[in-house]
């Protein structure tokens, strides 16, 4: 009967769908839609993600129940067939002379109890001696109905189980509390045989496939929209805000569920005396609000923990040994201090290396204003949401200026630019090691845009300029390694400043010529809106380098106190570049047949020397990533433009093959200056996902002027949906791996909604 409901619902949904393109409406309005996901979403729920309820039907299966009574740590069960065995954490439960077909098992945990790891072995038929049902442990999870619910796959009649049931988590007043395998010493734990499955809906699961349905639906109504036009701007701007919203509550989601039990999600109280319980960020907030560069002696208590510890270095800087992590270990264990973990030291002080920008534009004006520090995962997700927002505006940029383009083509890039942006590896951690490069990134982001604007726009306003200019400006004063970032612009604006020259010139020397046009008397203002803020902010991060580490250019990288002496590191290691390559391109994400499917490869590089390494994946573990070896194509295909000047053909192919080539730099310099990690790909997968955005738009425009745009936008579109179905799996399988401690409940509700088969 199993069988036939979950056949019976696809069908019914397929019926659903076909009825509502074959009904001749005169208008479908947008609640016509909305009924048919709904029908679909409930049929679905109904027939299909509750068929194991209709599973035992018609087997002849009868149910048995088995009573666990704890009193004072010793379990007794109410049956002479029932032998059970507790050590510690672990109870072990035999249940004999079964004798007849079992098709699942459920367990009811004591009330005290939140969760447990289960074992299930059977002897049946063929097996005489206890064999497992799986080689992984079982987790039931107390409020997780169906979790608490254990199919078993086995054939025939079932002699006997056993059931090694080991407590993880207690629960006080309805909260868990994640303390690890936990003693049961009073309650009562419920077994059943042949259990009845209730029916369930599960309602975050029936939104998400209204939800789905609905697109889908639009998608097929609107299929030959083009992008452009009044025809398709009412369904376009709803399908961007749909995308949008959706990114949004995707992220808050994930940020919300790595969250530890009373953590605060938007502003940090300033409840400790010492300044080493905050983050980096937190602590120069307070040095700045104090008038100080250094982080010491910032709160009340730092006196009596930085001046042991800081006497401590500077000893060790008499015998230059500060940087060694193995001296330093040592010797400050023998004056019985400590120091700060993975700050920079220079001269008798605390600094940090990370740039001072969303400090001074975010943390320290919040702190003038309301004497709270914003937490630095609320920071974070605020500039995950940004950056998506400024993803989705580049490739809307970009499309508008095109003819012939589909507008799922359009709307899927953007939804592929922020899913290939790496955005959600900063949830693994949200803290300063994240904070600083998404920074960064959306200020490139936000800089990359306006410039985009201001070059291809008839009428340039003067505020792209300005406001592009401090944006990239400001990004080196997040993460110095943005400053690649200005080689994409910097190209296209001095070819813009060329063609938009009218000096005749009679210069023989072709470069003088060059530059001539460049700096002529029509380019000074456009030369002075990027040059000036640029140089003031420059100016302005030289002199806060110099107040710290006596030099302009040093952002006290080489100073810090971690695992490692990062004096040697240098652009110049080449030997690093295969692992670039590998790791920052070629990696694959390994598999699993269980939800989430996916996970990082946790492969250490083979490098002969100390690498920092974390796992990660390539940019071409997404299949859409592929399309960039048509590049070569797409920079000798002619762009149908809506002003088809030749300015803007050139200024799109420029931009085109510099993203590439900045993200290949971006990713090799993240190598060899530090390691290889998941966040370390917000570096340079932007810069990937830009250069795409241009191959797919060109290869969408050849179709359409070939007559195959309905093969080439389905292809399309297929490789974007894979794309963004791993990344979101990638996220949950990675993002996870601190839920599963904090949340368990919210997980394996998820794994259970997914995985309905089980």
């Amino acid at each position: 009967m199993g069988v036939a409901s979950l056949v019976l619902g696809i069908l019914v949904s397929v019926a659903i769908y076909i009825a509502f393109f074959k009904i001749h409406l005169d208008q479908k309005g947008i609640f016509a839609f909305i009924a048919a996901a709904m029908m679909i979403a409930f049929v679905c729920e109904a027939l299909v993600f509750n068929y194991v309820v209709f599973d035992n039907a018609g087997k002849g299966l009868t149910k048995s129940s088995y009573e666990i009574e704890y009193a004072n740590n010793q379990p007794k069960a109410n049956s002479e067939n029932v032998n059970v065995n507790k050590s510690n954490d672990l109870t072990t439960v035999e249940i004999n002379d079964i004798n007849k077909k079992v098709g699942n098992v459920e367990i009811k945990l004591p009330s005290n109890v939140a969760n447990a790891e289960v074992n299930v072995s059977y002897k049946d038929e063929v097996f005489s001696d206890f064999k497992k049902t799986s080689s992984d442990e079982v987790v039931v999870q107390k409020d997780v109905a169906r979790s608490e619910i254990i199919r078993l796959h086995v054939v025939g009649k079932v002699q006997a189980l056993k059931l090694e049931i080991k407590s993880k988590d207690t629960m006080d007043g309805g909260i868990i509390e994640h303390e690890g395998g936990q003693n049961i010493e009073n309650g009562v734990m419920l077994i059943n045989l042949n259990a009845h499955v209730p029916f369930q809906i599960n309602t975050a699961r029936v939104l998400v496939m209204i939800l789905l349905a609905f697109c889908a639906l639009c998608i097929y109504e609107y299929r030959d929209y083009k992008f452009r036009g009044k025809k398709s701007q009412k369904v376009r701007r709803t399908a961007i805000i749909v995308l949008l919203a959706m990114q949004i509550i995707f992220l808050s989601f994930i940020s919300q569920s790595q969250m530890e039990d009373g953590e605060s999600r938007i502003f940090d109280r300033l409840d400790t005396e010492v300044s080493s319980g905050l983050d980096q960020y937190h602590q120069l907030t307070l040095a700045l609000a104090h008038g100080q560069l250094h982080l010491d002696n910032i709160l009340p208590g730092d006196k009596n923990v930085d001046e042991p510890q800081l006497a401590a270095l500077k000893e060790l800087d008499k015998q230059g040994k500060t940087y060694s992590p193995n001296d330093r270990d040592n010797y400050v264990k023998q004056k019985g201090t400590n120091y700060r973990w993975d700050e920079a030291y220079y001269n008798g002080h605390y600094y940090t290396y990370y740039g001072p920008v969303p400090v001074v534009l975010v943390f320290l004006p919040v702190y003038l204003i309301t004497g709270c520090l914003l937490t630095t995962r609320f920071v974070t997700l605020l500039l995950a949401v940004a950056i998506s927002a400024l993803m989705a505006r580049l490739v809307y940029n970009i499309a508008k200026r095109r003819e012939g383009l589909n507008m799922w083509t359009v709307i899927g890039c953007m939804a592929m630019a922020m899913s290939t942006v790496f955005v959600t590896s900063c949830f693994m951690g949200a803290k300063i090691y994240e904070l600083s490069p998404m920074s960064g990134l959306a200020l490139v982001l936000g800089g990359i845009n306006c410039f985009y604007r201001a070059l291809t726009e008839k009428n340039s306003k003067p505020y792209l300029w300005i406001v592009g200019a401090i944006c990239m400006a400001l990004s080196v004063g997040c993460k110095p390694t943005f400053a690649f970032a200005s080689l994409i612009v910097g190209i296209s604006i001095i070819y813009y400043l060329f063609k938009n020259s009218k000096k005749d010139t009679e210069e023989s020397n072709a470069v003088t010529a060059f530059f001539q046009k460049v700096f002529s008397k029509e380019n000074i203002k456009y030369i002075a809106y990027v040059a000036i803020p640029y140089v003031v902010i420059g100016v302005l991060l030289m002199a806060y380098n110099y107040g710290r580490f006596g030099s302009p250019f040093d952002f006290g990288v080489k100073y810090q106190l971690t695992l490692f002496n990062t004096h040697y590191y240098s652009l110049a290691d080449l030997s690093k570049l295969p692992v670039a390559i590998y790791n920052g391109l070629l990696d694959m994400p390994s598999t699993m047949s269980t939800f989430p499917f996916l996970s990082m490869q946790n492969a250490s590089p083979q490098y002969n020397g100390y690498m920092f390494t974390m796992a990660g994946v390539g940019m071409l573990a997404y299949p859409v990533m592929w399309l960039l070896f048509a590049m070569p194509y797409a920079t000798k295909q002619k762009m149908l433009l809506t002003s088809n000047k030749q300015k803007g053909q050139v200024i799109d192919k420029v931009t085109m093959i510099s993203c590439l080539l900045v993200g290949l730099l971006s990713c090799y310099a993240s190598t060899a200056m530090g390691g290889t990690s998941f966040r370390y790909a917000l570096d340079y997968g932007w810069a990937f996902t830009i250069s795409l955005v241009f191959v797919v738009f060109a290869i969408a425009q050849w179709a359409n002027t070939n007559n195959v745009s309905k093969y080439a936008n389905k292809v399309i579109i297929a490789l974007i949906l894979v794309t963004i179905i791993i990344n979101i799996l990638l996220t949950i399988g990675t993002g996870f791996n601190e839920t599963v401690n904090r949340h368990p409940d919210v997980y394996y509700n998820m794994y259970h909604s997914i995985m309905f088969w089980k």
